[in-house]
């Protein structure tokens, strides 16, 4: 059999053979198969990658001539330069080529790793056309072959363990050979990791081998060099992949990253997620085609159900650019420049840019904001920031969340912080399209596009959005290039929608509101618009824009929306994770490593961080500065009492504003009463009471003659006119004044255990990667009615974990909440334990007692020997010393009263018929490098409760940037990248010499 009768049909020529060689000699060699590019690029050479016994990744790739590649391959089988039979086909030597050794391959994924497991190079076996784009084929990988850089064997992990790709039958004619394990003695075997892996890199992947795929045609046709020079001339290099790279859309960022630090793109073909489709047109006598791309970002690339929202940079979940480019193809022969004329449009798709989760309650998925609106404004400002620099002004935000039901927290919230952006040219609208008002509305849209859409489909009713949006997208315009390569219009600013999901009630907003762009677009190619011209466009739009929709996830384009909540629970829990830990696999997000180890160059879900990022982590000695941190911390069980007028929360907090801290965090225990009821259904009002009284008295303390409020009130205040239509200019968007406050970072509750966190408003922009977990321990992990939250971030450089804990109750539970204790610690926020933080304070209600009876007790508060009760006597103190619990965790001496159990309004210990131990119950615990404890006590004043308060202060040396000197570094690290040659970031070529050309 030879090898043109094993490949696949498919459409994009092979460039490569790869030979995946096991025992006597381990490797896989990469041999180019057009004489051309052996002759070019590639400089005759193949690619030799040396296996090893961990199937780790090759440490350096070595390039090697035919002639020493020939001398480790079997005997009956030679490499010759491809090309050099009488035909100019394939080598006539690979005919004869045993089946295991080798595979035809069209394009180098790069090399991925399995989290905990073994790393595989990945090629594209096959592949379909879908689109030419200035005369470049873009292909859609249709499967891809894994060749493992550890060899199979019998001591392999579970993950590792090949499993039959085809279900113990043999393998369908074409199909041998084709799998994870090659060059086995057997047919193809695989893991399931593997099997999984070719799946999903077998759907909505594309690439091209000359155009730069993740760039739309605006930016690399006419960037901004050009536009700054005032050059109407369309620039690019054709046949050029790397000719640029758009970071946001770079899905081989992480797998091609070893290639890349070796200057070997050339090998490499760049990938993209997302959508991509062409389809023909003819008009007349002109030809031409309808194209929609759509990019998705691997910022916060997500299968799970709870990540959503924005993050800390400003990205924000399911964000996609859509790109429709209308083509006509030139109608002469003598024509100078690329022959075709262009039109094209971008539009953009992205999560609801707040803080916001998920929660699985009892079936029902329901969105929860995770924090404040003010603490979440920094990520919300940054992420239409990035939209600017990106696409300029104007910016037109659609909000399809129905303003009511679960949606309508949402829709609230993304309004009340677009209304606290200051810009002439940021406008933000909110619609429902299926709303009754909206429904029952005639449409009133001139022309042929969509005249007969009816308003009663399932789609929705989009003409009065359309009516209200038709004077800025006309001014947004569109861009345009003639057959000569010159600029005839340029897109200004995007268009940015969303709705829940940002699936098909998404789509379909995009569908209808670019019918601007096809009556532009028709125009600037040259067509005139009539009834049969516009309707024939429009179907093929149409069309596009359904099948652009199943492909980013939403159902088909007439079904309904929303997902079954019983379909997203088993998702959630069972089939998303799994392809999470792909996902994350695939981009590099790994889980964050153990103190001193290597950090990694990833940072979790947030985004691949690009070369200057990863500079200036190397750097950040020169412009990390110590800063000091001022903490209030206070635990209180308040016995399910609500912040009644009488409770003086300044005698907890303190009443001197000269001594207020940076920061807050209070722990709440039985913030509800343990009824059954709330053990499985908590209500949280009694939380947010609490907050806002918290909130509201340090604010009238350290501000009270600020403004903040009524400015804040007066920000976030919707503009009950429509939109004014601003002259277009290029004004950065920017926050409305508010004073100086303190806002609620985030807080979180379980049952009764409650953490909330508070900031100065002037440090919110140090904080980073806020997030919370829980631990439940009552009812043997079932309940909350016992438990533990953990809320962590990062401040500038250093990473914070406070836990609010309440752990079993009663004088001989020792044992038990050291157990509690134990499972608490293994909680993991996003992949990080709470051990694996620089500062870490831990508070609560830990119900260690007193191992006394209650009148000897008595003596020594009588005595006031409150130290040496507490070091003798206390449970907690005997567990830490026997290494029991709390390891390498610190207490302040105590010089105050036990703080449980009161008759409830006085200061008198238990009179009841129990007559409880007096003990010393409600702590605070802390653990890092640099902790000053300023104090320590409790507030025997407060009596609404059975327990009382306890607060301490410290001082945290903190690490956060000095931003002139980062600016500094920053320029430094510019300067050094510009003055290098291009083929040191990203080029095709292959430079001689840089890798040592070893004989076998």
């Amino acid at each position: 059999m030879s090898v043109s009768e094993r490949r696949p049909s498919q459409d994009s020529p092979y460039k490569f053979h790869i030979w995946n060689l096991n025992a006597p000699v381990d490797g896989i060699i990469i041999v180019p198969t057009a004489p051309e590019e052996v002759s070019g690029k590639y400089q005759k050479r193949c690619m030799y990658l040396e296996k090893n016994a961990n199937g780790d990744v090759p440490s350096n790739f070595q390039l090697k001539t035919f002639e020493q590649v020939s001398k480790v391959l079997p005997k009956n089988v030679t490499v010759r330069i491809p090309g050099t039979s009488a035909t100019g086909g394939p080598d006539p030597s690979l005919s004869d080529l045993a089946m295991p050794y080798c595979i035809a391959a069209s394009g180098i994924l790069g090399i991925y790793t399995l989290q905990g497991g073994p790393s595989f190079l990945a090629v594209v076996t096959q592949s379909k056309l879908v689109a030419t784009i200035l005369g470049s084929p873009v292909y859609n990988v249709t499967d891809v072959a894994l060749f493992p850089f550890k060899n199979p064997s019998t001591d392999m992990t579970e993950i590792e363990r090949p499993m039959d790709q085809f279900n113990g039958k043999v393998p369908p004619t074409g199909q041998q050979g084709w799998g994870g394990y090659m060059g086995m003695s057997t047919y193809t075997r695989a893991s399931p990791a593997e099997i999984k892996l070719r799946q999903y890199l077998s759907t909505n992947f594309y690439y091209s081998h000359d155009y730069p795929l993740s760039v739309s045609l605006q930016s690399l046709l006419h960037d901004k060099e050009h536009q700054l020079s005032g050059d109407s001339k369309a620039h690019w290099a054709p046949k050029n992949p790397w000719q640029k790279i758009d970071d946001r859309f770079d899905w081989g960022r992480h797998i091609q990253g070893q290639f890349r630090l070796q200057r070997l793109e050339g090998w490499l073909v760049p990938i993209v997620r997302g959508f991509c489709e062409s389809q023909s047109w003819n008009i007349g006598t002109r030809t031409g085609n309808l194209v929609l791309i759509s990019r998705q970002s691997v910022s916060r690339a997500a299968a799970l159900e709870d990540i959503h929202g924005v993050d800390d940079q400003g990205n924000v979940s399911e964000f996609s650019e859509s790109e429709e480019i209308l083509i006509a193809h030139a109608t002469t022969a003598d024509v100078k420049g690329s022959g075709d004329t262009f039109a094209s449009v971008r539009v953009v798709r992205g999560c609801v840019p707040c803080f916001w989760e998920q929660r699985i309650v009892r079936g029902k998925a329901r969105p929860q904001l995770t924090r404040s609106l003010d603490a979440a404004f920094p990520a919300f400002l940054r992420h239409f920031e990035n939209l600017w620099e990106t696409y300029g002004n104007p910016m037109l935000m659609v909000n399809l969340l129905n303003k009511s039901g679960e949606e309508g927290l949402l829709a609230s919230a993304y309004e009340e912080q677009a209304n606290m952006i200051s810009s002439p040219n940021f406008h933000y609208f909110s619609y429902d399209p299926f709303a009754a008002s909206v429904v029952k509305t005639k449409s009133t849209w001139s022309g042929y596009f969509y005249g007969n859409t009816d308003p009663t489909a399932t789609t929705g009713n989009y003409s009065p959005l359309y009516e209200k949006l038709e004077p800025y997208l006309l001014q947004m315009g569109i861009f345009a290039k003639d057959a000569e390569d010159y600029i005839m219009s340029l897109q200004k600013g995007c268009l940015r929608i969303n709705c829940f999901d940002c699936c098909d009630k998404t789509n379909n907003c995009q569908t209808n509101l670019l019918k601007y762009f096809l009556q532009q677009g028709l125009a600037m190619i040259g067509v005139v618009p009539n009834e049969s011209t516009t309707q024939l466009i429009e179907g093929i739009h149409r069309s596009l824009w359904t099948n652009n929709g199943s492909s980013l996830g939403g159902s088909s384009y007439f079904k309904g929306w929303l997902v079954d909540d019983v379909k997203r629970t088993y998702n959630n829990y069972f089939v998303d994770k799994e392809k999470q830990k792909m996902i994350d696999s695939f981009l590099g997000y790994y889980p964050p490593p153990t103190p001193g180890s290597t950090p990694p160059i990833y940072n979790l879900r947030i985004g691949s961080k690009d070369w200057m990022s990863l500079e200036l982590e190397k750097r950040q000695a020169e412009f990390m500065e110590p800063s000091p941190l001022t903490l209030w911390m206070g635990t209180w069980n308040i016995n399910g009492q609500t912040p009644k007028d009488n409770i003086d929360v300044g005698a907890w907090l303190g009443d001197d504003p000269k001594k207020a801290c940076d920061m807050y965090v209070l722990g709440f225990q039985e913030i509800v009463k343990l009824t059954g009821s709330n053990v499985w259904n908590a209500d949280t009002t009694g939380t947010q009471a609490w907050v806002d009284r918290v909130t509201n008295y340090l604010n009238n303390m350290c501000f009270p003659d600020s403004q903040w409020e009524r400015q804040r009130e007066a920000a976030v205040s919707p503009v009950n006119s429509p939109p004014k239509l601003n002259k277009v200019s290029n004004q950065k968007p920017t926050p409305k004044p508010i004073g100086m406050r303190y806002v609620v970072l985030r807080w979180h509750q379980l049952v009764g255990v409650v953490i909330c966190i508070l900031v100065r408003s002037d440090k919110l922009e140090h904080f980073r990667e806020v997030h919370a977990e829980v631990c439940k321990t009552g009812m043997k992990g079932l309940a909350g009615n016992k438990g533990s939250i953990v809320i962590r971030f990062d401040y500038g450089a250093s990473s914070f974990a406070f836990i609010s804990a309440h752990f079993a109750a009663g004088q001989h539970a020792a044992e038990e909440r050291n157990k509690h204790f134990a499972l608490a610690l293994e909680t993991q926020v996003r992949d990080r334990q709470i051990m694996h933080h620089d500062y870490i304070f831990w508070l609560g209600d830990f119900n260690y007692r007193l191992s006394l009876t209650k009148e000897v007790v008595l003596k020594f508060v009588e005595a006031k020997k409150f130290l040496d009760l507490s070091v003798n006597y206390d449970q907690l103190i005997t567990a830490m010393k026997s290494g029991d619990v709390f390891q390498g965790f610190s207490e302040g001496e105590i010089h105050f009263p036990p703080t449980y159990k009161y008759d409830v309004g006085t200061d008198t210990f238990d009179t009841s018929k129990k007559a409880r131990t007096p003990a010393y119950c409600d702590r605070i615990l802390y653990r890092g490098p640099k902790i000053k404890q300023l104090e320590y006590n409790s507030v025997p004043a407060l009596t609404a409760s059975d327990h009382k308060p306890v607060y301490s202060n410290f001082i945290v040396e903190a690490m956060i940037p000095n931003l002139e000197k980062k600016q500094k570094v920053e320029a430094e690290i510019s300067r050094f990248a510009n003055s290098q040659p291009k083929s040191q970031f990203f080029s095709p070529a292959v430079v001689e010499g840089l890798l040592l050309d070893l004989s076998f």
